[in-house]
């Protein structure tokens, strides 16, 4: 364990916003959990943990974490644009539409081509309504909906409008098929890949997903080893780098905002 000189101060140097690649099996909360404990019991501090916008369990990538003051800012990834890489699988549709929930319906897509399927992504380019999956972290009557779901209780989740910036087709091997898509905060892309199958006359589900980019932090700015999240100077690093991400996107900002306002000036 490293020793911190008598002028480094824990509470205001390691607070802030960093990225982490969440490995698939572990819930967000926990990651927050074991950096909250690790930090505090190294740098011998009492901080607040949190992060900016929840991984499903079988996702991987980018996890915004906010320490200290840092916290208030987590805001803005949770209000943020995200990218996603997603690997759907055609034929089957499971009650969390994603591969750790039970298959609910199947059928054959012996019919699905990669041209009908490109086709179909334009359908769910711009805005789109979009009804939450039943194992969702939606809150139905003051209840999170997957412990309702898990309950077997009956409830209904309102539809609600989402917008998808980009959406393509990087694979298409079928069963299986890959999708890329940047997304507004909200939107929930196994029931993307769900509503997709069922627009092609089949089913589909997500088996993989990998989120790339939350807000200004992408995949390579975090750190990708859960024992990096445990040390304080790698923390205080990835901080750093967060920082310089944030003044480089307010100084694209004003110059767009510039060219706006006055564009015959270059």
């Amino acid at each position: 364990m490293p020793r911190y000189p008598k002028s480094f101060s824990a509470p205001s140097s390691i607070q802030g916003v960093f990225g982490i690649i969440k490995p698939v099996g572990l819930h967000s909360n926990t990651c927050v959990k074991i950096i909250k404990r690790e930090v505090n019991a190294r740098l011998e501090c009492k901080l607040g943990v949190g992060h900016g916008g929840s991984l499903d369990p079988f996702a991987t990538g980018v996890l915004a974490i906010g320490i200290g003051r840092g916290c208030k800012s987590l805001t803005d990834f949770l209000k943020g644009d995200k990218e996603y890489t997603v690997k759907g699988k055609l034929g089957q549709a499971t009650d969390t539409q994603d591969v750790t929930g039970g298959v609910v319906n199947q059928t054959g897509f012996d019919h699905v081509t990669q041209d009908l399927l490109v086709q179909h992504l334009t359908n769910f380019k711009g805005k789109i309504m979009q009804t939450p999956p039943a194992y969702s972290a939606i809150r139905v009557n003051g209840v999170r909906s997957y412990s309702a779901a898990r309950k077997g209780l009956e409830f209904e989740i309102q539809p609600r409008e989402v917008f998808v910036k980009d959406i393509e087709l990087l694979t298409f091997e079928p069963p299986f098929f890959e999708l890329k898509m940047s997304v507004s905060s909200g939107t929930y892309v196994r029931t993307i890949v769900h509503d997709l199958g069922i627009q092609m006359n089949t089913y589909a589900h997500a088996v993989e997903l990998d989120r790339r980019r939350v807000g200004i932090i992408k995949a390579e700015d975090c750190l990708q080893l859960e024992s990096q999240w445990r040390d304080p100077d790698e923390i205080i690093e990835a901080m750093k780098r967060c920082e310089r991400l944030e003044k480089e996107e307010k100084e694209k900002k004003i110059l767009r905002d510039f060219n706006k306002m006055f564009p015959m000036i270059k």
